[in-house]
């Protein structure tokens, strides 16, 4: 079964039971687990590989297994749904939400789901880099392989 059904099926679960599916389910090209802890301009490279790819989901607030949350800073939460715009140069196209979840000591809390759309552009980083997402993991892209997407894009002749 691809991650893709299995993240729309986890996402509809109850709040004791949607931690643990998430955690469940393997990265691949259109899911991806981060820590509460990732800075901005990190999560951003991840959206801007989902975007120049296949789009895809990113969950925040599990790490090793382990399901944190992100009730725990308002202002860092609000900064990684913000890095979309902020962060990637032109922003990307995605939407963010809060999923209720259980933490690993009982207690109520959230995760941040952000569903990454594919663009019709070649997507960057605030500093002008490029990812790819090619299976589990994203690639920075060279010169020559950020113009041959720019190329697939429509966006140049040879």
């Amino acid at each position: 079964m691809s991650s893709t059904l299995d993240t729309g099926r986890a996402l509809l679960l109850p709040a004791a039971e949607v931690g643990e599916a998430l955690k469940a389910i393997h990265e691949d090209q259109w899911f991806d687990r981060k820590s509460f802890r990732i800075a901005p301009r990190e999560l951003a490279n991840v959206m801007v590989g989902f975007a120049n790819a296949d789009g895809g989901t990113l969950v925040v607030g599990i790490h090793d297994g382990k399901i944190e949350g992100t009730d725990s800073s308002a202002t860092h939460r609000n900064e990684l749904m913000q890095a979309h715009i902020q962060d990637c140069q032109p922003p990307v196209p995605a939407r963010s939400w809060l999923l209720a979840c259980r933490c690993e000591d009982e207690t109520t809390d959230h995760l941040l789901v952000v569903d990454i759309r594919p663009g019709d552009t070649v997507y960057a980083n605030a500093r002008d880099e490029v990812f790819l997402r090619i299976g589990d993991e994203n690639r920075r892209l060279t010169y020559a392989q950020r113009q041959e997407l720019l190329y697939d894009r429509g966006h140049g002749s040879y």
